[in-house]
């Protein structure tokens, strides 16, 4: 998928995720399989692209325990309102592009790795797709996941898969992991 596409994909998904954010009856909502209520996800949706363009200002090594990140930055949304949520993950998002610019070839500082803008964008819809299809089943609406878009996530996450790898746990694995996604790239994981 071209950039200025993956680009368009990115703002289309935050407002399909905004408009079910305004369609949860409050935001204390439980999201079915997760802890979190649908204020508490939507709180995080805004959080991940004001982390992206921290880190892309302040690169910043991958974080020991992921969950507790999340959480402080949860808190730091100052709200769990669906409706101001709804209108915060569209701007937010808006300047998460606008940081990565027009060039998807460019690089960029993701957990102190260097990575394309189009493979942190991928990682971005990522989020959105995941988050999206929670709040989507919780409030018994469809959700669809396009197969370029899948292949988009794949792009943007197999680069960054090897640091956020527990290197003590890997000693005592083998094996070889192929992902094949159909219309889309060949991995290979040692």
């Amino acid at each position: 998928m071209e950039w200025a596409t993956l680009r368009e994909e990115i703002a289309a998904r935050a407002g399909e995720i905004g408009d079910l954010l305004r369609a949860a009856p409050s935001g204390a909502t439980p999201v079915a399989g997760l802890e979190w209520s649908v204020g508490e996800l939507g709180a995080h949706l805004v959080s991940v692209p004001r982390r992206y363009v921290r880190m892309i200002s302040e690169p910043t090594p991958f974080p020991e325990q992921l969950s507790a990140l999340n959480e402080a930055e949860i808190l730091a949304v100052g709200t769990t309102d669906p409706q101001d949520l709804a209108g915060l993950l569209r701007s937010e998002t808006a300047v998460l592009l606008d940081v990565l610019g027009d060039d998807g070839d460019g690089s960029v500082p993701f957990f102190r790795m260097q990575h394309t803008a189009a493979g942190v964008g991928g990682i971005m819809l990522g989020e959105l797709l995941l988050h999206g299809l929670d709040l989507a089943r919780s409030l018994g609406r469809p959700w669809a996941l396009p197969p370029d878009q899948a292949i988009a996530v794949t792009r943007g996450l197999a680069p960054v898969l090897p640091h956020s790898v527990d290197h003590e746990v890997a000693t005592h694995a083998t094996g070889t992991y192929h992902l094949r996604l159909r219309g889309g790239d060949d991995w290979t994981f040692l």
